[in-house]
C-alpha cells in the first residue's frame, strides 16, 4: 500500500535522523569520557596512541555518516527523479 502523505513519512525520516544524532552524541561522550579518565601510562603507548586515535576517529566517521544520511534525506526527491528517468530510458520502445 503506497500513502500519498508526506508528512508521515518526513517525521519518520527525522526520526531516524534525530536517533542518529542521539547515538552519535552518546558516542562521542563516552569516548571524550574513556580518553580523558583512563590512565593512560599504564599501559604500552604504542597501544594507548592507536585507542585514542580509533576513538577520535570513530567519531568523525560517525559524523561524516550523519552528514551523508542528512544528504540523502534531503536529496530524496531528485534521486528518486532520476531513478525514474533511469527506469524509462531501460524500458524498451
Amino acid at each position: 500500500m503506497e500513502t500519498t502523505d508526506t508528512e508521515d513519512t518526513w517525521s519518520l525520516k527525522l526520526f531516524v535522523l534525530l536517533l542518529f544524532v542521539i547515538v552519535l552524541f552518546i558516542g562521542a561522550a563516552s569516548a571524550y569520557y574513556i580518553i580523558t579518565k583512563t590512565n593512560w601510562d599504564a599501559i604500552d603507548k604504542n597501544l594507548a596512541a592507536t585507542t585514542k586515535l580509533f576513538y577520535v576517529y570513530s567519531v568523525l566517521l560517525g559524523i561524516c555518516l550523519l552528514g551523508t544520511l542528512a544528504w540523502l534525506v534531503a536529496d530524496e526527491r531528485r534521486i528518486r527523479r532520476l531513478k525514474q528517468q533511469f527506469e524509462k530510458e531501460k524500458q524498451p520502445s
